[in-house]
């Protein structure tokens, strides 16, 4: 996180990023997509995408928002979908789910 932004926690339990809009554009006008996909969400962001908002869902779910003002999103979708980023967070995601039948 960057010296520029600052995070606020409301009470529902939405947690805000701000500082996140590009140089053009102010916060309220940049497009915002979401995921609840822990792993595509920290690729989001290794890609340069800023993230806005994480909302919890359920006990242990969330949503992440990020801005998208150069409509980035869905091709960084695809191209996760298709990288070792995502083959690695699969194994992960097995490796827990191993680690918690046996306990």
């Amino acid at each position: 996180m960057t010296d520029e932004q600052s995070i606020g926690q409301g009470n529902d339990g939405t947690v805000s990023f701000e500082g996140g809009a590009s140089a053009s554009r102010p916060v309220d006008e940049v497009p915002t997509r979401r995921t609840g996909d822990l792993g595509f969400a920290a690729y989001l962001m290794v890609k340069g995408m800023k993230m806005t908002t994480v909302r919890r869902v359920a006990r242990n779910k969330f949503q992440y928002f990020f801005a998208d003002p150069d409509g980035k999103y869905d091709a960084l979708n695809l191209e996760y979908a298709n990288s070792p980023e995502k083959k690695f967070d699969d194994e992960v995601r097995g490796i827990k789910k191993m680690i918690s039948r046996l306990g």
